[in-house]
């Protein structure tokens, strides 16, 4: 199976939503030997974010320093991994910033593990562990890069994108060389499009620093959407990311989906089996990983074991209730077996995560038509095609909305025939649509009654045979005698 969704599993109830985007991986910070930050445990945040870069202080007389307890410095000031000096007050409230940390990450895998959803980032906690990073970054006169770029690692956690960018810009310009900072405009570029100009930005942060992980990850992500060519470069540079930190666990979800796109193209299994093997190898640093399990539920998926697949879904979907993705698949399946009241709760959450996601309110409206909630569905339909009118798949959504739930009457089959060849007009000859444009637009010459044929009419034939029906039949009954149209007395 080269592909899986639900216009392949349910056709036509949904089509081809592109649903099984894998997670994007997050930046990775610097490894730290001071601080007993769980290397393993990285949340997923708004960007390519993950672990904080926490400093290496080392007294300047060339001792390391102690726990995050407490550093020692003889000489009243300390040094960073980077190699910036830092004032005492400035490392306090480091040290201060990173405790905050600290203990919402210890919270969240207390709580992951129990099945939970831990306290998080609340308001408060977002407030001081920006004060702590900024205040920091203001008691260095020549600047504090790493704070200045926590500043922005709490703010993306804490959901201001903005503000996240404008302190990483800000670290990237008191360093030019630091690996997070650097690595952070490669990634607004990404996100821009701009695959181009982030491969160069990505180049020149290796170029500066060897050591920088992030940089080999992203610039790895953009080689493996350049299919068969590039596979061989994204994956060195997912291991030389991992040569970077053992323990980086985006590192590993991207090897997998590097093995699994393989797997796919080239029709081989044994890439499946490398892919199953990383996912394992990932599980025995943390199991609480959910990006992870979500790539396994894709790997389950390839192979045709759909039930295997769902459950991997799900303990994703436990493991962080905000993984957009996870939800979109767990819904995916769920709809294959005909659960849409589980379909509905994971493509609802879907739709909370990203009110702006074509497919969420695509998979909503199909769930709640399962349920039977045909105003809630239309209305979800019509969200999709408000939020992008070059898409066909909504337009097929009503058009068997209209043809097929609701009354069938006249005016439905006729608003269902004008959203079906909208459907048509948008499809065009487009690949992924291939199918479905066959099921509503072939046409089969009339035969004779019980005469067996291999023609099956579409949808627009069908619904214009019934309206011919219906119109019939109403003419019918208005030539009726008022009392043979009453029926019998």
């Amino acid at each position: 199976m080269s592909h899986f969704s639900i216009s392949q599993l349910l056709h036509p109830q949904l089509l081809h939503p592109q649903l099984l985007h894998p997670q994007l991986p997050a930046l990775q910070g610097h490894a730290v030997q001071n601080l007993s930050m769980n290397r393993s445990k990285t949340p997923r945040l708004l960007f390519f974010l993950g672990l904080i870069p926490l400093v290496l202080i080392v007294a300047c007389g060339g001792k390391k320093a102690g726990s995050a307890g407490g550093a020692q410095e003889p000489d009243g000031a300390a040094v960073t991994s980077g190699g910036h000096e830092v004032s005492v007050q400035a490392h306090e409230h480091w040290l201060q910033g990173v405790a905050l940390v600290e203990q919402v990450q210890m919270e969240q895998q207390q709580a992951q593990g129990e099945g939970a959803q831990g306290e998080g980032w609340t308001q408060e906690r977002c407030r001081q562990a920006k004060r702590a990073f900024s205040n920091a970054a203001d008691s260095q006169s020549r600047g504090f890069p790493d704070a200045t770029y926590m500043v922005g690692w709490v703010s993306a956690q804490c959901g201001d994108a903005e503000g996240a960018q404008r302190s990483f810009q800000r670290a990237a310009e008191q360093d030019r060389h630091h690996c997070e900072a650097q690595t952070a405009a490669g990634v607004r570029l990404m996100n821009a499009g701009n695959a181009e100009r982030a491969v160069r930005v990505f180049e020149a942060v290796i170029q500066a620093d060897a050591t920088c992980a992030p940089a080999y990850l992203n610039l790895a992500m953009i080689q493996r959407t350049q299919g068969k060519t590039k596979a061989r470069d994204a994956l060195n540079n997912i291991r030389r990311a991992l040569a970077v930190n053992a323990y980086y666990l985006e590192a590993f979800d991207q090897m997998a989906l590097l093995y699994l796109e393989q797997g796919q193209r080239e029709k081989d299994d044994r890439y499946l089996d490398l892919a199953t093997v990383v996912c394992r190898q990932a599980q025995l640093i943390d199991d609480n990983y959910a990006p992870i399990f979500n790539t396994w539920g894709l790997i389950f998926v390839e192979r045709d074991n759909i039930t295997e697949a769902l459950r991997y879904f799900e303990r994703a979907v436990q493991l962080d209730d905000d993984f957009f993705e996870a939800h979109m698949n767990f819904g995916q399946v769920t709809l294959s077996f005909r659960g849409y009241e589980d379909a509905k709760k994971s493509f609802k959450r879907a739709t909370e995560l990203r009110p702006q996601s074509y497919d969420a309110h695509i998979g909503l409206g199909v769930a709640l038509r399962g349920l039977k909630e045909m105003d809630g569905a239309k209305s979800e339909y019509e969200v999709a095609r408000s939020l992008d009118s070059r898409r066909p798949d909504a337009h097929m959504n009503l058009g068997i909305l209209y043809q097929d739930h609701l009354s069938g009457s006249v005016d439905d089959l006729a608003q269902a025939k004008s959203h079906l060849e909208k459907f048509l007009e948008l499809a065009g000859e487009q690949a992924i649509y291939r199918d479905a444009v066959k099921e509503v637009a072939q046409r089969c010459e009339p035969t004779r009654r019980r005469r067996r044929t291999q023609c099956r009419p579409g949808r627009l034939q069908n619904i214009e045979t019934a309206m011919e029906a219906l119109k019939a039949a109403a003419e019918a009954m208005a030539q009726m005698p008022a009392s043979a149209a009453s029926g019998p007395q």
